[in-house]
């Protein structure tokens, strides 16, 4: 997925997103692998 076709997502979306990402983080739980270089763009964003 290129730039111009990024979905854009509510603030609502994206903090369930970084919510479970930072639970995982709390809790020493190993991260899933990327599958797709569009997967890091979901975490620094």
């Amino acid at each position: 997925m290129s730039n111009s076709e990024q979905k854009i997502i509510t603030f609502e979306e994206g903090w369930d997103f970084m919510h479970k990402v930072i639970q995982k983080l709390l809790q020493d739980l190993p991260d899933p692998h990327f599958t797709s270089p569009d997967h890091y763009p979901q975490l620094v964003t």
